[in-house]
C-alpha cells in the first residue's frame, strides 16, 4: 500500500484573488490573471505524467492502475454521485486502491462497463486527436454507449436522434424562477409545458429542439441556416405527419449540429494560440457557449450528457494541453448564465490541475493522497480579506490572506452533517455548494482578525478547526525526521510558547517520565475528559482515539458556536468542566510556574509559596501553541458573547491534548521557584533532548554546554 505518515495541506496555486467563482466578482477565476497564468504555464500532460512516475515509485503496478482510474473517474461520475466515496477517502476510512469511483454507474449495466467505455472514448480523442466535427462526436457516442449502456437500442448509438426529447422538471426536479428565466433565454429550448406551482417553482417538461414544439426563435435561426428545412418544418407544424417526423427530426439535428460546429471552429481560429489571460478567457467563454448550445440541441436519443461533455467540454481543453474541468454541478450548463457557466468551467480547470500537483507534492513529502483537499472539494476559496480591530474601529478589509484548504474542507464536512444541507446538496449541488462557500467566508471572517492591543501591540487572532491532516499527524513522532518535523511545526503551530505546570504531593517525577513527554501523549497535557478516560498501560492508539473524539466534539461545536459555552465552563469550572475537551495552559511562564508549585492544589493562587513542603515534585512544561488551541484572553474579540474573568492568568485552552512533538521544554522547579534542570528539545535535531542545570526557556538562546544529551526513541 501507499506510504502513510504525516499529512499536510499544500496550497499550490497562490493567487491574488479571493473566494471562489461560484460566488461573485472578483471571485471568478476568469478575473484572476495570476491563476490563469499559472494554468497556462503548467503543461497538464506533463503534470499528469510526472505524477504518474512518482506514483509508480510509491505503489505497485496494480495500485497505480486503480488510483489512476479513480482520478480519471472524477470527470465521468457526477460530483454529487461520488461525494460519499470521496468523503471516505478524505477521512482515510478508505484508500484510493480500495474502491472504484467509476463503478458507481455500473448498476443495471450487466456485461457492459460505462466507465470503461468512457476510458475508451478518452483514449480515442487523446491519441487520435480527430477534428471537431459531428462525425467525431458520433464516434465518441459509439464508444461511450457501446454494448447498449443504460439500455439504449444499438441502432441508436452514434446516430442523430429521430425522436423528440424532453427533460423532466417534475416533483423534486422542479426549477425555481431564476433557473426558469435563464432557460427562457435559450433559443434551443421550449418551456411551454412548464407551469408555476404553489411553491413558486416551475414544474413540467423541457423540450430540447423538438420539431413539434420548436421555440419560435429557433425556427427563425433555422430559417437563416437552411431555408428548405425551415419551410418543411413550417409545413409539418401545420399538418403533422408521423411518417415525416423521424426524417425531419434527424435533418434538423444534423443541420443545427453542423451550424454549431462550423461556428465553433471559426471562433476558435479567431482566438489563436492561447498564450495570455485574455485569450484564455475568450477560449473558456467560447467553450461554455459551445457546450451549452450542444447539450441544448441534445443530438442523441440517450447518453447526451456524458458524450457532449467528453467532446465539447473536455476534448477542447485536451487539444490545448490544458486540464479538462472538474465541475461541482454538470447540470449548470443550461441552468445558469453563460458567464457563470464559464466561471465554473475555469474554476474546474484549476481544480483538475490542483489535484495532480497537490497529490504529487504530498507524495514527495511522504503524505497520503487520499485526504488531498482538492480531491474532496472541487472548488476551494483561495484567499480572503480579514479585518483589523483597533482603537479607531474595525477595518473589514485590512489584509488579504491565503485560506488553509483544510479549514474549508472541515467546515464543508460540518455543513454536510446538517440534514437540511445534506438534502439540498443532493437536489441542487451547485447552488448549495455556493451557499456553503459564502457561509464559510462569513464564518472565517468572524473567526480571524488582527487586533491592536493597547500594550502588546498588533496580534493575529483566530479559532480554527482540527482538520483531518492535523489528526493524522498527531503524536506520530515526526521528530524522527527533521524535515517532516520542521514542516509540521510551520504548518500547524505558532511561534509562541504556552506553559503548563504539574505538581505532585505523592512522589518525585522520574527522568524517564520527563523524557517520555517529548515523544508520548501525557495524561497531564490532555483534556479534562481524556484525562478522566485514560487508564494505566493504555495503548497509544486507544489514547489517540480518545483525543480524536475530543477533536470531533470541538469541531462540531466550533461550527455551531457552542464552543463558547464550553470555553466559559472550562475557565470558570462550570457544569461542563469535567467533560471539557480543553486543558489549561498559559501564555505567561510565571503563571505556569505558579501551578507547577501547587497553586490551586495545595493552596489558593498567591499563597502556594508558603506550602511548598507539601510537594514532592514541581514540573513546568513549555510547548508550542497549536493553531487549534483557543486563546481565552482574546476570544471576546472574536465572539462578543464570551467573557473571561481571569485575565492575569493569560489562559489558552488547549484542545484535546498536546502533541508530544510540540513539547520544547520540561523544567524541574525547586521549592524556591528556581530551575533545577531544564530538558530542552534540540531545534537542530528534534530527536534529541538537551539537559542543562539552569533555566532554558528560549530556543533561540540555548547554551552550548548541556550536561547530558538524550536520544528519543
Amino acid at each position: 500500500m501507499l506510504k502513510k505518515s504525516l499529512l499536510i495541506i499544500v496550497s499550490l496555486l497562490i493567487i491574488a484573488c479571493s473566494t471562489t467563482p461560484l460566488t461573485r466578482d472578483p471571485a471568478s477565476v476568469l478575473a484572476c490573471k495570476d491563476l490563469i497564468e499559472e494554468i497556462l504555464q503548467a503543461n497538464f500532460v506533463n503534470v499528469k505524467k510526472s505524477f504518474g512516475r512518482f506514483l509508480e515509485d510509491q505503489a505497485s503496478d496494480k495500485e497505480v492502475e486503480l488510483i489512476s482510474k479513480n482520478l480519471d473517474a472524477l470527470l465521468f461520475v457526477d460530483y454529487i454521485h461520488s461525494i460519499d466515496e470521496l468523503y471516505h477517502y478524505n477521512q482515510l476510512a478508505k484508500g484510493l486502491t480500495d474502491s472504484q469511483i467509476g463503478d458507481i454507474y455500473q448498476n443495471g449495466n450487466y456485461g457492459v462497463s460505462p466507465f470503461q467505455n468512457y476510458l475508451n472514448a478518452s483514449a480515442y480523442l487523446f491519441n487520435d486527436k480527430p477534428k471537431m466535427s459531428f462525425d467525431t462526436l458520433k464516434e465518441v457516442h459509439k464508444k461511450m454507449m457501446a454494448d447498449g449502456v443504460d439500455g439504449i437500442p444499438l441502432d441508436q448509438i452514434g446516430v442523430a436522434r429521430k425522436m423528440g426529447i424532453m427533460g423532466n422538471a417534475t416533483g423534486s426536479m422542479a426549477i425555481d424562477k431564476e433557473v426558469y428565466e435563464e432557460l427562457q433565454k435559450n433559443v434551443y429550448l421550449n418551456l411551454d409545458q412548464l407551469r408555476q406551482v404553489s411553491s413558486g417553482k416551475y414544474e413540467g417538461y423541457i423540450h430540447y429542439a423538438n420539431i413539434e414544439s420548436l421555440n419560435p426563435k429557433l425556427l427563425e435561426k433555422i430559417k437563416s441556416i437552411d431555408k428548405k428545412l425551415f419551410d418543411d418544418l413550417v409545413s409539418y407544424q401545420a399538418a403533422p405527419s408521423s411518417t415525416l417526423y423521424p426524417e425531419l427530426t434527424e435533418r434538423m439535428v444534423n443541420t443545427l449540429m453542423e451550424d454549431l460546429l462550423s461556428w465553433f471552429v471559426k471562433q476558435r481560429d479567431q482566438i489563436g494560440d492561447i498564450e495570455s489571460a485574455a485569450q484564455f478567457k475568450k477560449f473558456v467563454n467560447l467553450i461554455a457557449q459551445f457546450q451549452r448550445d450542444m447539450i441544448s440541441i441534445h443530438p442523441f436519443r440517450d447518453g447526451n450528457g456524458r458524450s457532449v461533455r467528453q467532446f465539447a467540454l473536455y476534448y477542447p481543453f485536451w487539444l490545448e494541453g490544458l486540464p479538462p474541468p472538474r465541475l461541482v454541478d454538470v447540470n449548470n450548463d443550461i441552468y445558469v448564465s453563460v458567464d457563470k457557466w464559464a466561471e465554473q468551467i475555469a474554476d474546474g480547470v484549476g481544480n483538475s490541475l490542483d489535484i495532480y500537483k497537490s497529490m504529487k507534492k504530498r507524495m514527495e513529502l511522504g503524505f497520503p493522497i487520499e485526504s488531498t483537499p482538492e480531491l474532496f472539494a472541487p472548488s476551494i476559496p483561495k484567499r480572503i480579506q480579514i479585518g483589523l480591530k483597533s482603537g479607531k474601529g474595525f477595518n473589514e478589509t485590512f489584509k488579504t490572506e491565503e485560506i488553509d484548504p483544510g479549514q474549508f474542507v472541515e467546515y464543508y464536512i460540518q455543513a454536510l452533517s446538517q440534514p437540511e444541507i445534506a438534502r439540498n446538496i443532493q437536489e441542487n449541488p451547485g447552488r448549495t455548494y455556493n451557499q456553503i462557500v459564502d457561509k464559510f467566508e462569513t464564518f472565517y471572517k468572524k473567526s480571524h482578525m488582527y487586533y491592536d492591543h493597547q500594550t502588546k501591540g498588533r496580534e493575529k487572532l483566530g479559532v480554527n478547526f482540527v482538520d483531518i491532516d492535523f489528526k493524522a499527524s498527531f503524536a506520530n513522532k515526526s521528530f524522527k525526521d527533521a524535515k517532516q518535523y520542521k514542516t509540521k511545526m510551520e504548518r500547524w503551530y505558532r511561534d509562541e510558547t504556552i506553559w503548563r505546570g504539574l505538581s505532585r504531593q505523592d512522589r518525585e517525577i522520574e527522568e524517564s517520565e520527563i523524557v517520555s513527554m517529548f515523544s508520548q501523549i501525557h495524561y497531564q497535557f490532555s483534556s479534562n475528559q481524556v484525562m478522566g478516560q485514560m487508564r494505566p498501560q493504555m495503548k497509544d492508539s486507544d489514547v489517540r482515539r480518545l483525543v480524536f473524539n475530543n477533536f470531533d466534539r470541538y469541531n462540531s461545536e466550533l461550527f455551531t458556536d457552542k464552543f463558547i459555552a464550553m470555553a466559559r465552563d472550562h475557565s470558570e469550572s462550570g457544569p461542563q468542566y469535567g467533560i471539557s475537551y480543553g486543558y489549561s495552559t498559559s501564555k505567561n511562564r510565571t503563571v505556569g510556574k505558579a501551578f507547577a508549585m501547587g497553586a490551586m492544589v495545595i493552596a489558593p493562587y498567591g499563597k502556594h509559596q508558603e506550602m511548598q513542603h507539601l510537594l514532592k515534585s514541581r514540573v513546568l512544561v513549555g510547548m508550542k501553541r497549536a493553531n487549534k488551541d483557543v486563546d481565552l484572553t482574546r476570544l471576546k474579540q472574536l465572539r462578543n458573547s464570551f467573557s473571561y474573568k481571569y485575565g492575569r492568568q493569560q489562559e489558552v485552552m488547549g484542545i484535546g491534548a498536546a502533541d508530544p512533538d510540540s513539547v520544547d521544554f520540561v523544567q524541574l522547579i525547586g521549592a524556591d521557584g528556581g530551575v533545577l534542570k531544564s530538558f530542552v528539545r534540540n531545534p537542530k535535531k528534534p530527536s534529541q533532548v538537551l539537559v542543562f542545570e539552569s533555566e532554558v526557556s528560549d530556543l533561540a538562546s540555548i547554551p552550548g554546554n548541556p550536561i547530558q544529551v538524550i536520544d528519543l526513541d
